[in-house]
């Protein structure tokens, strides 16, 4: 999820993106969701994580939608 999260510039650029990510598996002993959601909020992401799974939007819209 993190490789291709860093390569995906372009889209994650656009207003209106939401994402959806099992974030619970475990990089050098952490779960991802702990480098991942700083990572998206410093590209202008709402966040909000539940049971191991990250969910993400770039709008002013309810996450939840």
């Amino acid at each position: 999820e993190i490789e291709a999260l860093k390569g995906m510039d372009r889209i994650l650029n656009k207003d209106g993106v939401r994402l959806t990510i099992a974030s619970y598996h475990k990089i050098d002993g952490k779960p991802t969701y702990e480098t991942i959601t700083p990572m998206m909020k410093q590209r202008g992401f709402s966040s909000e994580c539940k049971d191991g799974i990250s969910y993400f939007e770039r709008s002013n819209g309810d996450i939840n939608g």
